[in-house]
């Protein structure tokens, strides 16, 4: 190993007049050391440039804490945005639900699927709240059940649907002259009248009148009691503030026969008590 002497011999090349303020070499190590004091102590020399990383490091700071800031504004807005969409959506739900309601009808709907055919019972009818815009014309309210229990059905009815009028048999808003019918022994004849023999326009239909005609004896009777008005001209309902010349009956078969074989025929309308 060698001595500090050896060390020393080696690096004799640094003579410390290459320090010298004469040379340049001398002259800038002397810079970059610093020069001595009155005091004897060694200052650094002011052209030595201070380090960047302390700016560059706040100024990344800096950066970094408008990016977070930027993402949790954004992060804000969001969650605002949803709240409100959230909210506008249950108001529109509610708004919706509110005019539903609003346009209920209670009407009676049948309690099981029903048969063309089918006899209605009273069991086979509940009320429900039914919207309006699903509401057929001439759907039965509730206290009208009447008007359907002990008809027949003239059409398949759903369960859970409304009933109209028009879907039984001798329905007092029927959908045709045959659902108008109450049963198969039932049959629609037509009659011939004016102003006299037929009371027009005074008749409504399901009004019930009699019929009187002269026989063939010459002799002027009553050939068909109580039987039920259908139609008038076509009508099958309500009554003709213009008038009428034929009014559809429902008669027995035998009844309609009758009535063929006769002449002159005029009605004769029946109290409402009588009708009963």
């Amino acid at each position: 190993m060698k001595d500090n002497k050896e060390v020393r011999d080696e690096n004799s090349w640094l003579d410390e007049s290459a320090l010298d303020e004469g040379t340049p070499a001398g002259k800038g190590a002397k810079d970059k050391a610093g020069k001595k004091g009155d005091d004897g102590h060694v200052r650094k020399s002011r052209d030595v440039k201070k380090p960047k990383r302390r700016v560059e490091t706040e100024s990344d700071y800096n950066r970094m804490r408008r990016v977070l800031m930027f993402v949790a504004a954004t992060a804000v807005v969001v969650g605002v945005g949803s709240i409100l969409f959230s909210s506008w959506q249950l108001l529109q739900a509610k708004s919706l639900q509110a005019a539903n309601e609003a346009d209920l009808k209670t009407v009676l709907v049948a309690s099981r699927a029903i048969s063309a055919g089918d006899s209605i019972l009273a069991s086979d009818l509940v009320e429900a709240q039914v919207p309006s815009s699903y509401v057929p014309a001439g759907a039965v309210e509730p206290g009208h059940a009447s008007e359907l229990v002990g008809k027949s059905a003239v059409v398949s009815l759903s369960k859970g649907l409304p009933v109209s009028a028009g879907s039984v048999r001798g329905s007092s808003q029927p959908s045709s002259l045959a659902t108008a019918i109450e049963s198969d022994t039932r049959v629609a004849y037509g009659v011939a009248v004016d102003d006299t023999s037929g009371m027009s326009p005074l008749i409504h239909v399901g009004d019930r009148v009699n019929v009187i005609a002269e026989t063939e004896n010459g002799d002027i009777r009553t050939i068909v009691s109580n039987v039920r008005v259908l139609a008038l001209n076509g009508q099958l309902s309500g009554s003709s503030e213009n008038g009428y010349d034929r009014v559809v009956l429902e008669v027995s078969q035998d009844q309609a026969t009758t009535i063929a074989g006769s002449s002159n025929a005029s009605l004769s309308l029946l109290a409402a008590e009588e009708a009963e």
